[in-house]
């Protein structure tokens, strides 16, 4: 492994030269199809690459495309426009990640491929762009084909790792609470790497609040931090904030301090400056809880200036990622023009010379437009009723899950409030944003109303008399501070479809 590792870095010194950043040195006139591997497969499939700026990255993956180019190397173009797409979808720019995303589907190498790694990359990244176009289901549709094409692939371990992280994501931005650790663990059970054991901890520590849970996964991520040489120094201050985060909900404000201090320095050294935004406002909180307000301020200060500065920098990173899509399509326009350009010419002789053989010629053409757009109009009438079909298969499992809840609440299930919670995630934490510390009976007999249930069919369903449900209602329009005889689901439905 090392003398692979050398031969590496003496192949990096040969091409490019010395004291230079990567992506300025690269002569794509020079570079071999072995060559072109060697570099993605070090820079872009190691963790290298989180310890370099995103507009280092950025423009090393634009190099390694122009070289693939000149070469010819289809296989080089498709993972060159998958790196663009990731880290298009790294600085939130999703239009381009899902451009890059149809020039992979769309490439030779691509559609000739069976490799189902390729494929399942592909999955993850449209997961990726989907969680944060807010598109979740979406999201977990493609992150899951993505782990049916690795099913029983053990040597792809890491990648099936990494797809239930992206899972986890998209259970979080939902609320889904308990898939979140369940993708979690699932995620841990392909790789023990120190991110995984970072992400268990935070769980521990942010949503179960098991502090000693907590420590447990943060001493293991230090122990593999410990034992591994190829952790980035990106993994070093990810874990440093994440010791610093439980020190303060321990009360060690001293301890937080120094560790959220020394992340700051790794992620300064590295320029990544997400993590420094974050670490700024990190101290900024934790002095304010030690009552240092002119360090708050020096640390708000910071924050404030480099959230415009990272503000103002994004359309110039975005147009580094957005220049080979477009030069792509600037060739293609010209080829277009062109080809049309040529067609016209001919038509044009046809017609000078051809006399009533011309003429047949352009009815002919006429006569297939005619049949071309009786086709198409077919074609979209047909799309037109597939969705119909779709709206109504959709609107069906709606009504189906409906009756459900229904019939849960009828039965006084256990299993309701974490199904209403399930169908109505949005109404659920607006719930709990309202009231913080509602409690779970008042939550179910909210789902109830909701369901449009009367106080007479949510007595029937609890045991209790009707009385009873009415002095309920009356105390749960006190706790949420509405007026005396608020129609309560009027309120319901107002909140929810707001």
């Amino acid at each position: 492994m090392e003398i692979k590792r050398i031969t590496y870095f003496i192949l990096i010194f040969l091409v490019f030269g010395q004291n230079k950043s990567i992506g300025q040195k690269i002569d794509t006139d020079h570079l071999t199809i072995k060559q072109i591997d060697s570099i993605r497969n070090v820079e872009f499939t190691n963790y290298s690459i989180w310890d370099r700026t995103m507009e280092a990255s950025i423009e090393l993956n634009s190099k390694l495309l122009e070289a693939s180019k000149k070469l010819d190397y289809k296989k080089g173009i498709t993972h060159a426009y998958l790196g663009a797409g990731n880290l298009s979808c790294n600085i939130g720019n999703f239009k381009d990640a899902l451009n890059y995303v149809k020039l992979v589907e769309q490439s030779e190498y691509y559609k000739n491929c069976e490799c189902k790694s390729l494929k399942a990359r592909i999955s993850n990244l449209k997961g990726r762009i989907y969680i944060g176009l807010g598109y979740h289901s979406f999201a977990l549709e493609e992150l899951n084909e993505g782990l049916e094409y690795l099913k029983n692939d053990t040597s792809q371990n890491l990648r099936l790792s990494i797809l239930h992280v992206n899972k986890a994501a998209a259970f979080a931005a939902i609320g889904e609470k308990d898939s979140v650790f369940y993708s979690r663990k699932r995620s841990l059970g392909y790789a023990s790497s120190v991110f995984n054991y970072i992400l268990m901890s935070r769980w521990y520590l942010n949503f179960d609040k098991k502090i000693d849970s907590a420590k447990y996964y943060l001493d293991l991520s230090k122990a593999e931090l410990e034992e591994s040489k190829s952790v980035p120094k990106y993994g070093k201050s990810i874990y440093l904030r994440n010791v610093a985060n439980y020190y303060e909900v321990v009360g060690d404000h001293k301890k937080a301090i120094a560790n959220y201090c020394r992340s700051l320095d790794i992620s300064m050294e590295i320029n990544r400056d997400k993590e420094i935004l974050k670490t700024y406002k990190n101290l900024a909180d934790l002095y304010v809880k030690t009552g240092d307000i002119e360090k708050s301020n020096s640390y708000y200060s910071k924050y404030a200036k480099l959230n415009r500065n990272i503000k103002n920098n994004k359309d110039r990173i975005r147009d580094i990622t957005g220049r080979e899509f477009f030069k792509e399509k600037e060739q293609q326009h010209k080829s277009d023009k062109n080809q049309w350009l040529t067609i016209s010419l001919s038509i044009g002789i046809i017609v000078i010379g051809g006399g009533l053989f011309s003429r047949k010629y352009v009815r002919t053409k006429y006569k297939k437009s005619v049949k071309e757009k009786i086709e198409e109009l077919h074609r979209v009438n047909s799309l037109v009723q597939e969705k119909k079909q779709e709206e109504k298969k959709l609107k069906a499992q709606l009504e189906n899950t409906q009756r459900e809840l229904v019939e849960l609440a009828k039965k006084n299930d256990e299993l309701f409030l974490p199904e209403f919670r399930r169908v109505y995630p949005e109404l659920y934490k607006k719930l709990e944003e309202i009231d913080p510390k509602i409690t779970k009976s008042d939550l179910i007999l909210l789902g109830m109303v909701w369901l449009n249930f009367s106080s007479k069919d949510i007595a029937n369903a609890t045991f209790v008399q009707h009385r009873t449900v009415q002095t309920k209602k009356y105390r749960l329009r006190q706790k949420l501070k509405l007026p005396n005889g608020t129609d309560l689901y009027q309120w319901l439905q107002k909140i929810g479809l707001n």
